[in-house]
């Protein structure tokens, strides 16, 4: 079996992970993380120990056991846990993202070491060698070696089992808030002195309609938007997110595969290479994290600029380092698993963000999907690409699709700021509805100038000129408010910025009250005096129409437009 042809392994893997990762997704939902995920291990460990038989049979039937099942497994495995992390620290999407990604990917640190000592304890050396125009491969046909292949798939099968095990038991959702409310109530260990008007009512968390996850588990940056998987595809954001996976997936597939072969060209250590293949999985552990906190603390946007740039110029100059010996390739090496591993932390953070938790899984599954089709296109571009530009013309080559994920990043900067800071949909200026927001919620002041940021940002964000000149033509007529929403003391205050578009800032406070005697001297009386931090949090009055107590610093943070219109229009007849 060539090196080469390993990568098609490493497609078939690729293809069925993303062509079940979905279906991970939805299973989530379904039975829970825990079950999920444990259903997608014991499918994973499957495939490893069905390797033992189909190495002996012919390569097509290990792509299916070490590549297709092996997938498969992984695919349904892996998103359970990350929706799981996401709704434990819904503030830290990339963060978690990267933690959860940096096991995936740190993995082969200790499987690595296992193989090659187990297989090759006395550093054998290859002892076959074929010669091509432009380079050379090394093999190994040494009886001794061949014969523990099949029984380290079964030794590898039984440790994944075991650490899957261990994991799953320590996988559960969070307390939904309405649980612990329930607790509260029924134990009499909360009470509320500005609330006595309404203690003697009875309360009946049953009557609660179903909250949203984007509302329950918030994230500060994150859109608001809840998106099924059909409405997802509609949506231009959704595919150049996907065609920005793809292209990087060439670097994410070429690499890991080739990256040993390369080595073996001008390095005769096996232990060394295995030694490299695992400190770099140190990197690409680490580097999801990074690139997740990066994206937290700064943008989708910065983080994936320099992801690609610095990826760009790895590749380019990976070729050289055949010149520079063992030291250079191993610091090669490890810098660019530190770079492409960010692209499993950004990814499903931005999808998380842009399009909520509620159908995060099945929406990253569908993003996966470049994966899947891309991890093809570069089993053949390895194969045909290798002989006919060699190793520095094929390693140029990846570093030029990692150039074309930059170009998609900035491209799609305009549209995802569309879906991240302003309204989706009309619906929600004429019914008000109950998505949360970020603290830059109407950047503009009219109602024409926010429908202009729905209604023409995804159709025209390729058209930049106009797309800004129309932009520059609504913020010049209507001045920015301040980083507040409905920051008013008034019912008419409200509403005035709701027909109106007033422009005019108000305090930067926003019903800050505690109690429905609190709420009604605001709506009556247009008290100006700032309440606490705390919005209608422990109002009966919330519960019955539909509320998501308790709210955080967030505004109108409701689970259904009738709460909405119930806030701006109806509470003064309570």
């Amino acid at each position: 079996m060539s090196e080469l042809e390993m990568t098609f392994i490493l497609a078939a893997m690729a293809v069925g992970q993303g062509a079940f990762i979905q279906v991970g997704g939805f299973l989530e939902k379904r039975i829970g993380p825990r079950a999920a995920t444990m259903l997608g291990g014991l499918i994973m460990s499957s495939g490893v120990a069905l390797s033992a038989l189909t190495i002996k049979a012919s390569f097509y039937w290990l792509m299916v056991t070490y590549g297709l099942v092996f997938g498969l497994g992984i695919g349904i495995a892996y998103v359970p846990p990350m929706v799981c992390a996401n709704r434990w620290f819904p503030e830290s999407k990339g963060l978690v993202n990267g933690a959860i990604a940096a096991g995936f990917g740190g993995g082969a640190f200790i499987f690595n070491i296992v193989q090659t000592f187990y297989i090759n304890p006395d550093n054998i050396k290859p002892n076959h060698t074929l010669h091509f125009d432009d380079h050379i491969e090394k093999y190994y046909d040494q009886p001794s070696l061949l014969k523990r292949v099949p029984s380290c798939f079964l030794l590898q099968a039984g440790i994944f089992l075991l650490m899957q095990m261990i994991g799953v038991c320590l996988i559960s959702n969070p307390p939904r808030p309405q649980q612990l409310r329930t607790l509260s109530v029924k134990s009499n260990l909360i009470s509320d002195d500005e609330d006595d008007d309404s203690s003697s009512e009875e309360y009946h968390p049953t009557h609660f309609p179903r909250v949203p996850e984007e509302q329950i588990y918030q994230d500060p940056k994150s859109s608001g938007n809840i998106y099924t998987p059909l409405e997802v595809i509609r949506h231009w954001p959704f595919w150049i997110l996907w065609f920005t996976f793809a292209v990087n997936a060439q670097i994410i597939v070429i690499v890991p595969s080739l990256y040993k072969a390369f080595g073996q060209t001008f390095i005769d250590s096996d232990q060394f290479l295995a030694v490299a293949g695992s400190v770099s999985s140190i990197f690409n552990a680490f580097g999801r994290i990074f690139w997740g906190q990066f994206a937290d603390k700064a943008s989708y946007k910065m983080a994936m600029c320099f992801l690609t740039t610095s990826g760009a110029v790895l590749l380019f100059t990976f070729g050289l380092t055949s010149l520079g010996g063992e030291v250079m390739y191993l610091f090669w090496v490890c810098a660019i698993f530190f770079t492409f591993s960010g692209n499993f932390a950004l990814f499903p953070t931005v999808t998380a963000r842009a399009f909520g938790m509620d159908h995060f899984g099945p929406n990253y599954g569908l993003l996966f999907t470049s994966i899947t089709i891309a991890s093809v296109a570069a089993a053949f571009l390895a194969t045909t690409m290798q002989d006919t530009l060699g190793w520095i013309g094929l390693f140029q080559l990846v570093g030029g699709f990692s150039m074309v994920g930059k170009k998609l990043s900035i491209e799609a900067f305009p549209v995802l700021v569309g879906f991240s800071k302003l309204f989706s949909t009309t619906h929600h200026i004429n019914t008000g509805c109950s998505a949360p927001y970020q603290n830059r919620v109407f950047s503009t002041t009219s109602k024409q100038a926010v429908q202009h940021h729905i209604n023409c940002q995804a159709k025209y964000c390729l058209l930049k000129p106009f797309l800004y000149y129309r932009l520059f033509q609504a913020l010049q007529h209507h001045p920015p408010h301040q980083h507040k929403l409905f920051s008013t003391t008034s019912k008419q205050a409200v509403q005035h910025h709701i027909k109106a578009g007033c422009s005019v800032p108000h305090q930067n406070r926003v019903f800050s009250t505690t109690s429905k005697q609190a709420v009604q001297h605001h709506i009556k009386t247009s008290c100006s005096v700032p309440h606490q931090h705390r919005l209608f949090s422990t109002t009966h009055h919330h519960i019955k129409t539909g509320c998501s107590a308790p709210h955080q610093n967030r505004v109108f943070s409701t689970t259904s437009t009738q709460a909405v219109q119930h806030h701006i229009k109806k509470v003064s007849k309570i």
